[in-house]
């Protein structure tokens, strides 16, 4: 049955490469279309995002947070988008974390828009380690 939107909780690769039917899988798509994307068109066209709430699943949160709670959201994105930046972090490479941080935290709150007002701190989970922006 065609459906806009799959919701898996099997992971992507089990999702994409088991349980999709075949005629799927053996289209070209979305997938390949991503992953030849420019840095510059990354952020407008994010495929897939993962969100979780950690914190929700930790009996002792409300207690050590009382009135917080954690959100992480994390996408795909290629090696070749930040290999040029990597060795040389300035603006450049950081403005393209946080034009994907941006789409994605916007998305994530299209998704729960209750959350609009809630959001205190975003960090970027990178190779090397997180930044953050309160």
């Amino acid at each position: 049955m065609p459906a806009p939107v799959v919701i898996s909780n099997a992971g992507m690769f089990n999702t994409f490469e088991k349980f999709l039917p075949p005629e799927i899988r053996a289209k070209p798509g979305k997938m390949d279309n991503y992953s030849s994307l420019s840095q510059e068109d990354v952020a407008k066209n994010i495929l897939m995002m993962f969100i979780t709430f950690p914190s929700a699943k930790d009996p002792t949160a409300s207690v050590r947070h009382p009135g917080k709670s954690c959100m992480t959201l994390l996408t795909m994105t290629k090696y070749e988008w930040f290999k040029e930046r990597m060795n040389r972090r300035g603006s450049d490479y950081t403005d393209l974390q946080n034009s994907i941080a941006r789409a994605l935290l916007d998305w994530a709150l299209t998704i729960f828009p209750q959350l609009r007002d809630k959001v205190a701190w975003v960090g970027l989970m990178r190779a090397g380690g997180v930044t953050g922006k309160g």
